[in-house]
């Protein structure tokens, strides 16, 4: 499926170029343990810093991954960073001690929640001491009741077992239901059993088909360089608020305004395309 995809890929390269002294910068800290709330401050900062190295370094893969034509590959990279954008636009509306209770909080809760999706299949939690095991839980099940007490206070509608709001609340919250109903179904297709992604890879006419995830290869370069630029782009721009350091000239600034207007100069790439549903009249 032919795609024009020059006017992405310029734009990717310019937005790369643009964020990317920052994110050399914001890679390296000098980071210093604290406890109490200078520590989960500390630690805060820290993990917005990673977000945006991380969704830097998606871009660059997904650009990548269209130079090698393997674009299908590139649309389950979107999900995580649909994900991040919308946490980090609702964590930087908080007061600082709020967000920073709810990152570090997260942080024990997951950690916790691996340990036990591991030792439940059977893989051995060789090297975990059983005093750390007890702190963990205790970490754990401290940071469960923070969670849901904050976000309670907020005003969200939680569940009998539930710690945190669905991800849907999250983006209603910060108005973003639509971008995220877009993009968790666009990426639902790509991570999950979907038999319309299976059937993109079936092409061809009556006689002569042909079986590749190359059919639509283009299509999801396009898609996926699109949507990581756009995701990025307001991912970076809200950290930068927020962390207010390190600290970026005007003129990077206009260059990441300036790439994502050639990006979407063509409009918003679809989920659905008219060719994959098309049934020429002389197959009938």
């Amino acid at each position: 499926m032919p795609q024009d995809l020059e006017h992405l890929r310029d734009g990717c390269r310019e937005l790369i170029d643009a964020t990317s002294t920052w994110i050399q910068q914001a890679s390296e800290s000098n980071w210093q343990p604290a406890r109490g709330n200078d520590g989960r401050a500390s630690l805060s900062n820290l993990v917005f810093r990673a977000i945006a190295v991380k969704q830097f370094e998606s871009v660059i893969t997904i650009r990548e991954l269209d130079n090698r034509e393997n674009g299908f590959s590139a649309v389950p990279l979107l999900r995580a960073m649909c994900e991040e954008m919308i946490w980090v636009y609702y964590l930087s509306k908080l007061d600082p001690s709020t967000r920073s209770s709810i990152v570090a909080c997260l942080a024990s809760a997951g950690v916790h929640e691996t340990f036990v999706a591991q030792e439940s299949y059977g893989i051995p939690n060789r090297g975990f001491p059983e005093n750390w095991k007890d702190a963990l839980d205790a970490q754990s099940h401290q940071g469960q009741i923070e969670l849901r007490q904050i976000f309670k206070a907020k005003g969200f509608t939680l569940g009998s077992k539930q710690t945190t709001p669905s991800f849907r609340q999250i983006a209603k919250r910060v108005g973003m239901e639509k971008e995220y109903d877009f993009l968790y179904h666009a990426t639902s297709r790509a991570v999950h059993f979907s038999v319309p992604e299976l059937l993109r890879r079936i092409w061809g006419c009556p006689g002569s088909m042909k079986i590749s995830s190359q059919t639509f290869e283009r299509y999801w370069a396009a898609f996926s360089l699109y949507w990581g630029c756009w995701l990025f782009s307001l991912t970076f721009v809200e950290i930068l608020l927020l962390l207010q350091a390190p600290r970026i000239d005007d003129q990077a600034v206009l260059r990441i305004q300036t790439a994502m207007e050639r990006i979407k100069q063509r409009g918003a790439m679809p989920i659905l395309t008219t060719q994959e549903v098309y049934w020429p009249a002389e197959w009938k």
